[in-house]
């Protein structure tokens, strides 16, 4: 067997040692976290507003929060989906942060 030189002979010490020798980044990583839950609280308080403001208009935006279909096709029938488009930006940030995790 050929002796381990180089990368791979300082990857098996640090397997066969158990040494504790990479950064976690700890620190930066539950700030990222913080971050990441301050955008998604914003982004819940619009989605809020914009909710609030469908419910109180006649049309079909009352129906938004009982039909995801109206909901999510009310753009393609001359709404203007601001309601579906803050739950999708809503949805892409959970997936962030739910990774992270």
């Amino acid at each position: 067997m050929v002796e381990s030189t180089g990368y791979d002979k300082l990857a098996r010490f640090m397997i066969d040692e158990q040494y504790q020798i990479f950064r976690q980044f700890k620190s930066s990583a539950h700030r990222d976290l913080l971050f990441l839950q301050a955008e998604l609280m914003h982004l819940e308080s619009e989605f809020s507003a914009i909710c609030k403001e469908d419910r109180s208009v006649e049309g079909e935006g009352r129906l938004y929060d009982r039909n995801w279909y109206i909901l999510s096709t009310s753009k393609d029938r001359n709404g203007e989906g601001k309601q579906w488009e803050k739950a999708l930006q809503i949805r892409a940030k959970l997936r962030e942060y739910c990774v992270k995790l």
